[in-house]
């Protein structure tokens, strides 16, 4: 049970955030919507197309971002951890 739990909770967690950021999205890709003048091809609305597109875009964007870091995320724990406990794994 307890093993579902540590599944399940992240799961709802990242669930819970793209919701919310699909709704911030939204209002956006209305206006860019509203901008281009069309809002049906195919008599299929775009707002949603539009709305995963900037999605997709941001995340390609942090992507490209996340490795121009200062420093890498384990490198204080690394230091605050005894040093024979990492002895094991190489420093590269």
């Amino acid at each position: 049970m307890i093993g579902g739990i540590f599944f399940l909770l992240p799961l709802f967690i990242v669930i819970y955030v793209i919701k919310k950021t699909y709704g911030a999205l939204e209002g956006a890709s209305e206006k860019i919507v509203g901008f281009i003048g069309f809002q049906k091809v195919a008599g299929v609305s775009i707002g949603p197309f539009v709305t995963v597109a900037l999605f997709v875009l941001i995340c390609f964007t942090f992507g490209l971002l996340a490795p121009l870091s200062a420093r890498p995320v384990g490198t204080p724990i690394r230091r605050l951890a005894p040093r024979r406990t990492y002895s094991g794994i190489p420093d590269g």
